[in-house]
Formats: structure tokens, sequence, C-alpha cells
């Protein structure tokens, strides 16, 4: 769905397509068949890596700059 952010890993990539759908953190967990906590992982790694606090202003910068860079 994104362009991808360079820092962004594969998988980090993956969550927050899914994440920009509008999926829950379980609904993600679900869909990549992979724990709660590893989704909380990898977007606590993703907003550092965007700079950003939530999950609101990620989603937020995807849509203000049309894909995250």
């Amino acid at each position: 769905m994104t362009n991808g952010h360079k820092s962004l890993s594969a998988r980090e990539q993956e969550v927050f397509d899914l994440l920009v759908q509008g999926l829950y953190y379980r609904e993600i967990s679900d869909r990549l068949e992979i724990s709660y906590a590893t989704v909380h992982t990898h977007l606590k790694h993703i907003y550092k890596k965007l700079r950003v606090r939530s999950r609101n202003q990620a989603v937020a910068k995807f849509f203000v700059q049309g894909s995250v860079r």
C-alpha cells in the first residue's frame, strides 16, 4: 500500500500498511500470525522511526505526505 519508509523493515512496513487500513492491533496480529506483543513492539519501532507518538499521528503523517518516505 505505501511506497515505504526507507528505515522501516519489510515486516514493519506490513504492520504499518495494516495500521493505515484501520486494523486494530489484535487484527494485525491475527492477519500476520504474530503475537499481539510483537505487533506492539513493531509499532513502537515504527513510531520512533517516523518521529510520531501515536497511531493517529502516524496515520496522519501517511495521509498528509501521500505516503511515508
